[in-house]
């Protein structure tokens, strides 16, 4: 519950301090009477941003501090334990206050301590509802569907069974796709082989066939080797590279000798 709320050189305010009473609280006033100033104000203490032209004129700084009364909110005293923030002297209270300068920078504090932007919103939102500012309206978020639906759980377990079950479950649900992917990269393969199979059946080729088939792969596939191979045996029966006639000869009978074993065609190359 919010107790108080002081502002200090913020927009057009010099000095507020509004203090709450237990029970319902209720601002009235026309238009242009500061009502929104005062939510505004409340907000930086929760964390919103804020900038240079929020201090008063003339003024160095603005300060603005927001106490709540943390009895009745287990997860806001949970957080301050938990973050070592807490108020040793006054547990059951927690003081926000926000400073912004003249230049623009920006200081928190939580009971004092100095603190992030990031940490005054995360408590901020276990503190207060401002429900003319979407940002602290907590109604909104996961964390309180999830809070909600636990709580009204008769069973303290329910959460952490659910928790489990859907663990579980995501995971058969990962090996389930893996196999679903395994399966269809299986039945590609099978359609590509029974293809492939069918074009062989269709050749209807004989033993003989075949045995020509592969000899001609094997040529065809050191083609580019041969064809230096023989270059090289032309150039030396050219007289290319230098040397006696016998010994040109020589070597280009050794190379032709070496394609001899590389094919039928090649069989009388020597």
């Amino acid at each position: 519950m919010l107790l108080q709320l002081a502002i200090q050189n913020y927009a057009t305010v010099d000095s507020l301090e509004i203090d709450f009473g237990p029970g319902m609280s209720a601002i009235s006033g026309e238009t242009g009477a500061g009502k929104s100033i005062m939510l505004d104000g409340l907000g930086l203490t929760l964390g919103d941003r804020a900038d240079k032209s929020i201090v008063r004129s003339g003024a160095t700084k603005t300060e603005i501090s927001a106490l709540f009364d943390v009895t009745a909110i287990e997860p806001a005293i949970e957080w301050l334990t938990e973050h070592e923030l807490a108020d040793e002297n006054e547990p059951d209270r927690c003081l926000l206050r926000r400073v912004v300068g003249e230049d623009g920078r920006s200081k928190g504090f939580i009971n004092g301590s100095p603190a992030t932007l990031g940490d005054m919103k995360t408590l901020g939102e276990m503190l207060i509802d401002i429900h003319s500012q979407h940002e602290h309206q907590s109604l909104l978020q996961r964390s309180t569907h999830q809070r909600l639906l636990d709580d009204f759980c008769v069973d303290s377990n329910a959460a952490q069974s659910l928790a489990a079950a859907f663990k579980l479950w995501h995971k058969n649900k990962q090996s389930l796709e893996q196999l679903s992917e395994r399966s269809e990269e299986g039945s590609a393969q099978m359609q590509l082989l029974s293809y492939q199979l069918g074009e062989l059946d269709e050749l209807a080729l004989g033993d003989e066939e075949l045995e020509n088939l592969e000899a001609e792969f094997k040529n065809l596939s050191s083609a580019d080797e041969t064809i230096a191979s023989a270059q090289a045996a032309l150039d030396c029966c050219a007289g290319e590279g230098g040397g006696n006639a016998a010994d040109l000869l020589a070597k280009a009978t050794g190379i032709l000798t070496a394609l001899q074993g590389k094919g039928a065609r090649l069989s009388n190359a020597a």
